[in-house]
């Protein structure tokens, strides 16, 4: 039923519009025993009128209501799909900076260790500044996976 808003309003609309009726016809029945002289067809006619009033009024209420739910629940859904959407934001400046910069160095690194390796001396800074890069690059993925998980929930 959750799911069927329109046809809750449909059955509240069929149950009070029985109810009228069988209201209404005690109603005009005590009328018509207390008073033979009433015209009873000026009565059905404002009975029903009421009722239509009444029923309709209630059928707005209910898709007013019903309207502003939804409205409030799709705010509350692209509210959040903005917050994920500036957090896909940061990611994706995280791969573009933070994680292509220590890539580059461990690139030019590796070039700068091939011609390097008979000379020992120039070898061990080269070594230090690889070290460097490998823990900026393993913290730029740490951070870019934690806000991964920051996302998915």
């Amino acid at each position: 039923m959750k799911k069927y808003p329109l046809l809750k309003i449909a059955l509240l609309y069929f149950l009070l519009g029985s109810l009228w009726l069988l209201a209404g016809a005690v109603v005009i029945n005590w009328i018509d025993n207390q008073y033979p002289s009433v015209n009873l067809q000026g009565l059905h006619f404002f009975k029903n009128l009421i009722f239509l009033v009444a029923t309709s009024v209630l059928v707005l209420l209910s898709l007013n209501y019903y309207y502003r739910k939804r409205f409030r629940t799709e705010r509350r859904h692209r509210t959040e799909l903005l917050l994920k959407n500036r957090k896909l934001k940061e990611i994706a400046w995280l791969n573009s900076h933070e994680i292509r910069r220590p890539l580059a160095n461990l690139t030019a690194l590796v070039q700068l260790i091939r011609p390097s390796i008979d000379d020992h001396e120039n070898l061990i800074p080269i070594l230090d500044h690889l070290e460097t890069s490998v823990c900026e690059l393993n913290e730029a993925v740490i951070k870019m996976n934690n806000q991964t998980k920051e996302l998915e929930e």
